[in-house]
Formats: C-alpha cells, sequence, structure tokens
C-alpha cells in the first residue's frame, strides 16, 4: 500500500518518477490510514468469512476485526510534512510511473532491514528507516521534528520482538 499511495502522491504532483518526497508522503498516509491496519485473522468474523467457498470478493470488515496500533507519526506532523512537501495542483496521469534510482534504493535497504530484523515482509517502517537515511525534503522535515532513523530502529525492534 505504501507504494501505491506513493504512486498517487507523484501523480498528483505530476512527477515523472515516485520520487523520495513521493515515498514519504506515502508513508505518513499509511500510518495515519485506519484501512492499513492488519485484520484479525483470529477474530470469528474474519474465520467465519476465510471458511466459506468459494472465498467472496470485497468483503468489508468492522474495526474491531483489525489488530490495533498507534500511529508512529503525529498527525499534526504527517500534516504538515505532506503539505510542505507537495507541489501545486494539476491533472493527474493515468499511466504508470517508474520508480526513482533514490527510490530503488530506498527499498533495496527496506529489503536488508526486513532481512536483518527477520520479519515477514517489508513494513512501512523499514522504508522509513531506508527512507530518512536519504536527503530529500521529506527526510529533511523528518528529522527537524524529531522522527529520526535510531527512533525508527527502536520502534523495528520493538515490533519484531512483539511478533515472535
Amino acid at each position: 500500500m505504501v507504494c501505491y499511495k506513493a504512486f498517487l502522491a507523484a501523480d498528483s504532483q505530476g512527477h515523472g518518477s515516485i520520487e523520495a518526497d513521493d515515498l514519504v508522503t506515502g508513508i505518513i498516509a499509511e500510518d495515519h490510514d485506519p484501512h492499513s491496519l492488519e485484520l484479525n485473522e483470529q477474530h470469528s468474523a474474519v474465520k467465519e468469512v476465510r471458511g466459506k467457498s468459494p472465498q467472496p470478493k470485497g468483503v468489508l470488515f468492522s474495526p474491531q476485526c483489525r489488530i490495533p496500533r498507534e500511529p508512529f507519526l503525529p498527525a499534526e506532523l504527517g500534516t504538515s510534512v505532506s503539505q510542505e512537501i507537495a507541489r501545486p495542483d494539476h491533472d493527474p496521469r493515468t499511466n504508470e510511473l517508474p520508480i526513482s534510482v533514490q527510490v530503488d534504493h530506498i527499498l533495496d535497504v527496506a529489503e536488508r532491514l526486513r532481512t536483518e530484523f527477520h520479519h515477514g515482509k517489508i513494513e512501512p517502517l523499514h522504508i522509513l528507516a531506508a527512507a530518512l537515511r536519504e536527503p530529500c525534503e521529506g527526510s529533511r522535515l523528518l528529522k527537524e521534528a524529531g522522527i529520526t532513523e535510531d527512533r525508527v530502529m527502536v520502534e523495528l525492534k520493538r515490533s519484531g520482538s512483539a511478533a515472535e
């Protein structure tokens, strides 16, 4: 979802590719999106749907079926950073956007972090830690607000030990 939200950010800004700032904007959007929460596969409603054959498509689960979590980034920070790195509106394109070399590097680092922490999949915090290593406006603004790579790494370690 982060990459999709980064695509939306890049597309809405008229970028020719997905840039690091678009990725930061996508991370912020994902962090504050209540629909990005993972489903609790042990919840009875989720189990009931999973047990149906054929599997229904497009099921909307209630918030009680999701695993609660607190956003990592404060809401006001997410809003201010997103606004600061936004560019004037334009007509969005409908074609696909390639990722920049910088974003490709961020995603490679995020994959290495996922492996290092023995996590099953790349999470937004892996991408955020990697993005904070890159020189872009979004990472500069986050660092100024106290969101450092070290702080994200502590949260990654905590979330990894909670999953075990």
